[in-house]
């Protein structure tokens, strides 16, 4: 009874490990800072400075051609979204900012990405949401307008720099997007069509085996391959191994982990709770004596 409840014990310290240990890879690093929060003032501060700028030097003056038949200057406020969409719903329009805020702050700290290129969407976003936001709160619920796009007699809608920003935030998020997934698809291994090491073995259920601690690996051997630093975790009750390439602190890279058996064939290993729960056996002198019950 005593042994069964250490082991519990011991199987729940190393889940919450790691947990906190997959949650911290998920953060976003000095480098992600850097790029977002300069991004998100700069950005909010270019908004709210070119809304005065503009409007001061207007004056009276309805409006101020900078490229004739094509762009010019004008003062017009906004009490709707995009198209003038839910005009005259302040309190709506302030809510559904808010929270599209919080969803891109949610994004940043939390996705676990490492995409520079998403990190400058997401700024530049923040920045639009935080600018338009701005005025819906400190100008009556009204946006300030001034950037008229038109020919001939079709006008497009009024806009600002803070909708500029939320346009290219939105254009680099579906570019680095895609280009995330090329990249994944490059370099992700084939799956086998035939049986991995046996008809019997069962992928989920090993996985959810090393997520709750009942299947350790017997060893744990740091190599060096093309890739960089590689950790093998070897599990001979299951004929296999799995091969890990982890960077530093951050998250795995999904499609260079592998599982590998013992006759040659791999598989893709992309379970990051079950990879940063290896990774805990990495850095545990303890591993290499650990059981399989």
């Amino acid at each position: 009874m005593t042994e069964t409840k250490i082991e519990e014990s011991s199987a729940r310290s190393s889940l919450e490990g790691a947990f906190l240990k997959h949650l911290s890879s998920s953060l976003p690093d000095s480098k992600a800072h850097l790029i977002f929060w300069p991004l998100t003032l700069v950005g909010l501060a270019l908004d709210l400075w070119s809304k005065k700028a503009v409007f001061d030097w207007l004056g009276n003056q309805g409006n101020v051609s900078i490229i004739n038949g094509c762009l010019r200057l004008v003062k017009a406020l906004n009490n709707g979204a995009a198209f003038g969409i839910l005009a005259g719903k302040p309190y709506f329009l302030t809510a559904i900012s808010v929270i599209a805020l919080v969803v891109v702050l949610g994004v940043f700290l939390f996705s676990g990405t490492h995409n520079k290129l998403a990190h400058v969407a997401l700024g530049l976003f923040t920045a639009g949401i935080c600018g338009n936001l701005y005025d819906r709160i400190f100008n009556n619920g009204l946006v300030r307008d001034f950037i008229d796009v038109y020919y001939r007699d079709y006008h497009w809608p009024a806009f600002n720099a803070a909708d500029s920003l939320l346009c290219i935030g939105v254009g680099l998020l579906i570019i680095s997007t895609f280009s995330t997934e090329r990249k994944q698809g490059k370099h992700a291994p084939k799956r086998i069509s035939k049986p991995f090491v046996s008809a019997s073995f069962e992928y989920d259920a090993f996985v959810k085996g090393i997520v709750s601690g009942k299947i350790k690996p017997a060893t744990v051997k740091k190599e060096q391959d093309d890739k960089g630093p590689l950790t093998i975790y070897d599990f001979p009750k299951f004929k296999c191994q799995v091969h890990a390439h982890f960077e530093d602190d951050q998250r795995e890279v999904i499609g260079r982990c592998q599982i590998k058996s013992y006759s040659g064939q791999f598989m893709d290993f992309v379970d990051n709770y079950a990879l940063s729960m290896l990774r805990h056996y990495s850095e545990d002198t303890k591993a290499s004596h650990s059981n399989f019950n």
